[in-house]
């Protein structure tokens, strides 16, 4: 059957590198170079970088995406966290009724919103985003600062960079997975019992999440 939505998991696996891809060398590692690499999964990209989950691991897997993602007539690249589990069928859904395929789907991002901070705006986050390749490539092309401590937002403030209009997909309002599966019991509990709550729907925006995250934060006193 056709591979409608190939995936890889993505880990650093060179220390002696820096944790975000910024030169000429090769964006992965065969698996065969290295070491205690599982050789019967062959599901994992092995990124050319030190292993990091706030500096740059992301922006080297878009970068990875954008350079492979063509040659598979990929349209766009996505960012889903570990503890979550999507909903395939819905998954489907999304991107065969509201996802144009390239070429109109030009400077196209999306996930769950947050807002941040610095600057003003909002970002696609954890635990799920995505991108257009042509974005994915306008990403893991610029020097980001990581200034932080949050990868999603600093890549979402990369993206809204952009000389061109973004068209932002806002899915608080179909959240097509669960998330914060920690454990295997979470994980085969959300599995067996409650994928027929999704979609689940949220508001559009969660500005008093969002409000109260700045207090948390110190950012705002009111």
């Amino acid at each position: 059957p056709e591979c409608r939505v190939p995936y890889v998991f993505v880990v650093g696996a060179n220390p002696e590198r820096e944790e975000f891809h910024n030169d000429n060398e090769v964006i992965a590692i065969e698996r065969s170079l290295v070491a205690g690499a599982p050789e019967d999964e062959s599901d994992i990209v092995f990124l050319n970088i030190a292993e990091n989950n706030m500096h740059g691991k992301s922006a080297t897997f878009f970068k990875w995406a954008t350079e492979n993602g063509a040659d598979l007539q990929v349209d766009f690249a996505a960012k889903v966290a570990h503890d979550t589990l999507l909903d395939l069928t819905l998954l489907m859904d999304f991107i065969e009724l509201d996802l144009p395929a390239a070429p109109y789907n030009r400077r196209t991002y999306g996930g769950g919103i947050w807002g941040y901070f610095w600057e003003g705006g909002y970002y696609g986050t954890s635990p799920f985003y995505f991108m257009s390749l042509d974005v994915a490539a306008f990403v893991a092309t610029r020097q980001i600062d990581w200034s932080t401590e949050n990868e999603d937002h600093d890549i979402g403030r990369m993206v809204f960079k952009h000389p061109k209009p973004i068209k932002f997909v806002n899915l608080n309002t179909r959240t097509f997975w669960h998330e914060n599966l920690e454990t295997p019991e979470a994980w085969n509990d959300a599995w067996s019992t409650r994928m027929d709550e999704l979609p689940i729907r949220k508001p559009a925006i969660e500005n008093t999440k969002i409000c109260q995250s700045f207090k948390d934060q110190g950012l705002i006193k009111y």
